[in-house]
C-alpha cells in the first residue's frame, strides 16, 4: 500500500471515532465494531446494500444522498425494500411530504444501539425527536445495527418511520372536523382576552391558547390533549356563557370556549392505561375523566390526544375560587412611602410560612393599596381577606373597595362594593368574611385595600396576606 494512502486512513479511522465517540462513553467490553476500516461515506455505504436500494432512490431523488455524503457526521435510519414500497403513494408523489419523510429517518450525530440501554432521544433533521431503545427507534425493530462509514452510522430497520403530527399539527389538519380544534387554531388571529397584546405575527405571542396555557407546538416537551367530539365541546362550551357575559354574544361564547378548552390540556404524556379518575387542570379546576368516554387515542410526535365523547367538567369544579396575593399590588396612593412598606415572609400561629404585605407609618390618611384582579367570572363572589397585624400592640382598621373606574381626580366611580371598615385584631390568622358583591360582565376589576382617615402613625397601616373570591353558583 502506497504510504501516503496509509497514513490517510489511518487519519481517517480516527477522525471517526472522535466523531462517533467523542460525546460517549466508551464501549463495553463485550461490543465490538466487525466492519473492516471504512473510507467510504455513509451514501456510499447504503448503496452497496441492496436491502436498502428503494430507500437509496429516494434519496437521490430528494438530494439527501449529498447531504449524508458531506463531511458532518450523521445517523440514518434506513427501511428495508418492502417497507418503502408499501409506502402510501400520497407521500412519495407530494415533494413537502417526501422531504419530511426522508428528514424523519436522519439524524446528526452518531448513535449507536448499545447507548439506548435506557431511553435516548434523537432529533431527527425534521425536528421530530424519535425514542431509541435498545434494538428500536419509534418502537420500529433495528434488524441491523450499527454499520458504520467513514461520517457515522446507519442502522437497517424493518418499518418506515412515518413522520407523526405534533399535537398543534393535529388540530391544524382537523379543524374542519372537530370545532375545538378549530376554536384553538384560530386564535392566531383572534383576541379573546382584554388587554391583550395586538397581534404581533408571533403565533407564540398572538395565539392565546399557546401563550396562557401550554405550547403544544413544541417537539422537546409532552403533553396530553382531550379533544371533544363537537357535542360534548358545545354542551361544555354552553354551561360556562352565563358566567362569562362580554358585551356581545360572539364575544361571551369566545372568551366561554377559551375557559373550556384550558382547562383539557396537560403537561406530560398520560395513556388511556395511566389516566387516573380526575386531573387537575394549570388553573386549578378538578377534570373527572372517564376513560370509557376515550373514542381514539392519537399518538403525536409530542404527546397523546384522547378523542372524547364527553367530558362533563361541574359548574362547581371550573368555578374555582380567585386568590389575589397582597404582596402583589399593581399601585400605590401615594406612590412615594417605599421606606414604609414591608414585603414580608413570616410564619403564622401554626408554623406555616406565608407572605404578605404591610405598609406603616406613613403619615398619610386614607392610604390606598391597589390590585388588579384576573379576569371573573360574571356571577355573585363572596369576598374573604386574611390581614395579618402581628407586629402593633393596638387595633386599626381597613377597607375593601371593589371594581369601578378611576377617574381624572384620582378617585374611583360607580364600585360594585365599597365594604365597611373592619377591625384587624392582634395576632389574629384567620380567614374575615368581609361581604358580596356581584360582578355583571366577565371582566378585570381593580380592587383597592384603604387606610383609615388619619395620619397617626399604628392607626393608619394596611396589611394583606391576600384576598380570596368565591363565585357564587347561579
Amino acid at each position: 500500500m502506497n504510504i501516503y494512502k496509509h497514513i490517510r486512513t489511518i487519519f481517517s479511522v480516527a477522525f471517526l471515532s472522535i466523531a462517533i465517540y467523542g460525546c460517549t462513553d466508551k464501549f463495553e467490553d463485550h461490543v465490538a465494531i466487525t466492519d473492516p476500516i471504512i473510507n467510504d461515506n455513509l451514501f456510499v455505504q447504503l448503496s452497496k446494500n441492496s436491502n436498502v436500494s428503494e430507500f437509496n432512490k429516494l434519496l437521490v431523488q430528494t438530494g439527501f444522498d449529498k447531504i449524508i455524503a458531506a463531511s458532518k457526521t450523521y445517523t440514518v435510519f434506513a427501511p428495508v425494500n418492502s417497507a418503502i414500497t408499501a409506502l402510501d403513494p400520497a407521500i412519495l408523489s407530494d415533494t413537502g411530504r417526501l422531504n419530511n419523510f426522508i428528514r424523519n429517518h436522519i439524524a446528526v450525530s452518531a448513535f449507536r444501539t448499545d447507548m439506548a440501554s435506557d431511553s435516548l432521544i434523537i432529533k431527527m433533521l425534521n425536528g421530530k425527536n424519535l425514542v431509541m431503545l435498545q434494538s428500536k427507534i419509534d418502537e420500529v425493530n433495528i434488524i441491523t445495527p450499527n454499520k458504520f462509514a467513514e461520517n457515522g452510522i446507519y442502522h437497517i430497520v424493518e418499518n418506515a418511520l412515518l413522520p407523526k403530527l405534533s399535537i398543534w399539527e393535529y388540530l391544524s389538519a382537523n379543524k374542519t372536523t372537530y370545532a375545538q380544534a378549530n376554536y384553538i387554531t384560530s386564535l392566531d388571529n383572534i383576541q379573546i382576552y382584554p388587554n391583550a397584546p395586538i397581534n404581533t405575527g408571533d403565533v407564540l405571542i398572538d395565539n392565546e391558547f399557546i401563550r396562557e396555557t401550554y405550547n403544544v407546538r413544541n417537539e422537546n416537551n409532552k403533553f396530553t390533549l382531550f379533544l371533544m367530539q363537537n357535542t360534548a365541546y358545545d354542551a361544555e362550551v354552553t354551561k360556562l356563557i352565563p358566567y362569562l357575559i362580554r358585551g356581545t354574544n360572539d364575544s361571551t361564547r369566545l372568551l366561554a370556549s377559551a375557559y373550556t378548552v384550558r382547562d383539557l390540556v396537560f403537561a406530560g404524556e398520560l395513556t388511556a392505561a395511566n389516566l387516573p379518575a380526575n386531573l387537575i387542570s394549570k388553573f386549578g379546576v378538578n377534570v373527572p375523566i372517564n376513560r370509557s368516554n376515550i373514542v381514539q387515542t392519537i399518538k403525536a410526535s409530542n404527546g397523546l390526544i384522547h378523542i372524547m365523547s364527553n367530558v362533563n367538567v361541574s359548574l362547581a369544579d371550573r368555578l374555582t375560587p380567585t386568590i389575589i396575593e397582597g404582596e402583589n399590588p399593581s399601585q400605590f396612593i401615594p406612590n412615594d412611602r417605599r421606606a414604609n412598606t414591608y414585603y414580608r415572609q413570616r410564619l403564622d400561629n401554626n408554623g406555616i410560612t406565608f407572605r404578605d404585605l404591610m405598609v406603616q407609618n406613613h403619615a398619610f390618611a386614607f392610604f390606598e393599596i391597589a390590585y388588579n384582579s384576573p379576569i371573573l367570572y360574571s356571577t355573585k363572589y363572596r369576598v374573604f381577606w386574611r390581614a395579618v397585624n402581628d407586629i402593633q400592640t393596638n387595633v386599626f382598621q381597613q377597607r375593601l373597595r371593589v371594581g369601578g373606574k378611576r377617574n381624572t381626580t384620582g378617585g374611583v366611580d360607580n364600585p360594585l362594593a365599597f365594604f365597611p371598615y373592619r377591625d384587624v385584631p392582634v395576632a389574629d390568622y384567620s380567614e374575615v368574611l368581609l361581604g358580596e358583591f356581584e360582578a355583571t360582565t366577565a371582566d378585570r376589576l381593580l380592587i383597592s385595600l384603604i387606610g383609615q382617615n388619619t395620619i397617626t402613625n399604628g392607626n393608619n397601616t394596611l396589611t394583606l396576606d391576600y384576598l380570596k373570591l368565591v363565585p357564587i353558583l347561579k
